[in-house]
This record gives structure tokens, sequence and C-alpha cells, in this order.
């Protein structure tokens, strides 16, 4: 017997909805912490992946770098932790190339909204 699947389709939220939704989940994260990893999530959604990341994938994300103990969100911690994120092949080349990139050594070497970085860093 087939059966057909009844699907809601819901749009993501808005940063700062998401981000209601990430500190509800990993209230232990640093509030400029949670900030960039929403914006992060939100620049990735603007690409064409195959599998752009969910709101589930966001709160997985915060719950890692917590356990990594993650202060910032720089480049290497980007590619360390990215998989949790993107799950096809396809989808983390063009995210390593377009995101990584942005990334670069600082935090917000191109990430719009994020906060500045601290003097002297």
């Amino acid at each position: 017997m087939k059966r057909r699947c009844l699907y809601l389709w819901l749009d993501y939220p808005s940063v700062e909805r998401e981000l209601e939704i990430v500190r509800l989940h990993a209230p232990d994260l640093d509030e400029g912490l949670a900030r960039q990893l929403v914006e992060i999530v939100h620049m990735i959604r603007q690409l064409d992946l195959k599998k752009p990341p969910s709101i589930a994938e966001s709160i997985d994300w915060a719950r890692t770098l917590l356990l990594i103990g993650a202060d910032d969100i720089d480049r290497e911690t980007f590619e360390q932790s990215m998989s949790i994120l993107v799950k096809h092949r396809s989808d983390i080349d063009l995210v390593a190339e377009r995101v990584a990139v942005k990334l670069g050594d600082g935090v917000t070497g191109g990430i719009p909204g994020a906060p500045p970085p601290a003097a002297g860093s």
C-alpha cells in the first residue's frame, strides 16, 4: 500500500527569531557567538545548495561550538565544524569556497551585522 505524505512548507525564521530558538536550545552559548552562528547560517542558505541547513542544524552547530569550547567562529573553526551544517559533498565545497573564504583569519571578515573584533585582536 502506498501512502501519500502531506508536507507543510514553512520559510526559515528571521535572524532574530532563529537567534531566540538557538539560545533556547543552547543557553550557555555566548550571545555574540550565537548571533554570528545564525548570520552565517543565513548566509549559507542564500547559496544554491542541495540541502540548505535547517534550524536543527543551527542548534546542532551551536551545541558543537559549545562542546569544542569555541569562543569565535574563525575560518579554522568553521572548516572543522561545517559538516554539522552542510551534508552533501558538493554543498561542502561550495560553502567552503564562498563562506569560509569570507571568514578569513578573523571572525567578522565579510559577515554582515557581526560585531567588530575586539581591540587588540
